[in-house]
């Protein structure tokens, strides 16, 4: 793992404080009455979700498909 300096960030915060973010822009969006630009929005917050359920299945495989081999591999 990477050391920290004074004042960064590692991406794993980024793409929290940018989840939080979209999730209240998308919240004013759809109070202000702005469909369309919710609607932009909440995609873009559906794929940060997306990445951020990807991220947390990678970092940690389960342990019983652990030794499964790679779909890909058997061709």
């Amino acid at each position: 793992m990477k050391a920290r300096t004074k004042g960064s960030v590692t991406r794993r915060e980024q793409i929290a404080y940018l989840n939080s973010q979209l999730r209240e822009m998308r919240e004013i969006a759809a109070s202000a009455g702005l469909q369309l630009t919710a609607y932009f929005v909440e995609m873009a917050y559906l794929e940060l979700s997306d990445t951020i359920r990807e991220e947390r299945i990678f970092a940690r495989p389960d342990k019983q498909t652990a030794d499964l081999p790679h779909p890909l591999a058997a061709e």
